[in-house]
């Protein structure tokens, strides 16, 4: 039997972080976050970095585990929650404590004073997550260095700083040091690591469960045996696994065995949402762009990689319900993948479809240039992949090469018809004599039509019909002409046949 989390909320999240609402579900990572709430509220702490690689689970270990465990103990945590804004964001977080700005009071300003004017010994932790994407905007890390360098030197130790960070986007930082010297001594930097696979098979086990995917933890651990090769675990892969699992409706051995195993779930998981869209190669291509370019304007990409637009929006509502994408705006005007970590994976995954649809499109765009035809297995190609006409050009040569093979359709389809015309004329205007059975024997009768024609007397005219009954026997006539009569070798002209009596 599947138990069932009794909350309002799942552990299988997909590729978006727990939040403070999913504190209850977000577990295995617990040392994990008291060793940073250790970290940061040690004495002389003034800011320290979490860092590791993408899809370790840093956002979630800030979201769903420290800052409501550091908030639990008194310590007024805020999360930066829009990062062309921080000082501003913070300033809203310090409201929702209690702490009210006067009229007119600029944010940065209203945060120094409320940290200054604090309780003695109350602390404040300021979490910026991401902080390498707000260093690429040079304003917001304006603002932010000077909301640290003011908060920090007039807190009297009060306030601390966390910065999250991605591994391999360590060096962005500078930005941000060479305003406020250097923030990140070793004694102040914590490493997120990937999860052992004892306690990722824990983890997932209860991800399934709780989720009413599977209650097995054999299963479970079979899943994270097969997806880490006996390496420790990002716990990305255990939510995509989850989800897989989840949108495959695989819930025992049996099955896992019939997809292929555990390395073939993120591929399938990829191919069914691809697949939900109507159009599986258009959607894997869509997917592609995206892992190829980042977020981009839904418009400029469709048009990019000559997609129909009723379609590629469709299709961007599916993929990002199926937890393929994100709104990169609350209107969808841009799109992006759900989670950096399926941006390789997705690369790697897409290969083939790109290939053959590059094939495609240099075939569109060659057969425009020079002003030919396509045949019709390049209009099945275009259609198979996808590719929808953009430039006058391709418009062109795919109207003008449906008309022609329309043309010859219609021809074809005309010759029956043509020939059914025919038919019908020679049956017009013509009986042949034949023999029925009557009282006293056969009798020769006419009918109308031609016999050589007979199965073509469901066409209107009331061929094979009788149209006369002559009232002749065998005995009133010549042999050889009877035997004429019954081979159905003897007719004319409805009008004259009479005289052949």
């Amino acid at each position: 039997m599947v138990a069932t989390y009794p909350g309002t909320v799942s552990p299988l999240r997909g590729l978006d972080p727990f939040g403070e609402a999913e504190r209850d579900v977000w577990q295995g990572r617990e040392s994990e976050r008291d060793d940073v709430a250790k970290l940061v509220t040690a004495d002389g702490f003034r800011a320290g970095l979490l860092f590791g690689e993408p899809g370790v689970g840093k956002t979630s270990l800030v979201r769903a585990g420290l800052i409501p465990y550091l908030r639990d103990h008194g310590i007024v945590a805020l999360a930066c929650e829009d990062l062309t804004q921080p000082a501003q964001s913070f300033a809203h977080g310090l409201s929702a404590f209690g702490i009210q700005p006067t009229t007119n009071e600029l944010p940065i300003p209203f945060a120094t004073r409320a940290v200054a004017n604090a309780v003695a010994g109350q602390q404040f932790v300021f979490v910026v997550d991401d902080i390498d994407l707000l260093c690429a905007d040079e304003r917001a890390t304006i603002e932010l260095s000077d909301l640290f360098s003011r908060v920090v030197s007039r807190s009297g130790g009060r306030a601390r700083f966390l910065f999250v960070c991605a591994s391999e986007r360590l060096h962005t930082l500078g930005a941000l040091e060479r305003r406020t010297g250097s923030l990140f001594p070793p004694s102040t930097r914590y490493e997120l690591l990937r999860l052992p696979v004892a306690a990722a098979s824990k983890i997932f086990d209860r991800i399934l469960s709780f989720s009413g995917v599977a209650a097995d933890p054999a299963l479970a651990d079979a899943v994270v045996q097969g997806i880490s090769h006996g390496q420790p675990v990002l716990a990305a892969d255990l939510q995509l696994a989850g989800m897989a699992m989840r949108d495959l409706k695989i819930s025992n051995a049996a099955a896992l065995t019939k997809l292929g195993g555990p390395g073939e779930l993120e591929e399938a998981w990829l191919h069914e949402a691809c697949k939900a869209t109507g159009n599986e190669r258009s959607a894997m291509r869509l997917v592609a762009e995206l892992a190829a370019s980042g977020a981009q304007p839904a418009d400029a990409m469709i048009r990019r990689i000559n997609l129909d637009p009723q379609y590629a929006y469709h299709a961007f509502g599916v993929l990002e319900q199926r937890g393929v994408i994100i709104r990169g705006d609350a209107s969808g005007t841009t799109w992006t993948l759900r989670h950096e970590v399926l941006t390789n994976r997705v690369r790697e995954l897409t290969v083939t479809t790109r290939a053959a649809a590059r094939r495609a499109f240099d075939l569109l765009g060659s057969k425009a240039g020079k002003h030919e035809r396509l045949s019709i297995n390049e209009l099945r190609a275009l259609r198979h992949e996808g590719i929808a006409p953009v430039t006058p050009d391709e418009l062109a040569v795919v109207q003008r090469s449906k008309r022609f093979y329309l043309a010859i359709a219609g021809a074809i389809a005309a010759v029956p018809l043509v020939i059914l015309i025919i038919i019908w004329i020679s049956l017009s205007g013509r009986v042949y004599f034949d023999l029925t059975q009557r009282a006293g024997g056969e009798h020769v009768v006419v009918r109308g039509g031609r016999a050589g024609l007979s199965s073509f007397f469901w066409l209107p005219g009331g061929f094979g019909d009788e149209v006369a009954d002559t009232g002749l026997t065998k005995a009133m006539v010549a042999p050889e002409m009877w035997k004429k009569i019954d081979g159905h070798d003897l007719g004319s002209g409805d009008d004259d046949w009479h005289t052949l009596m």
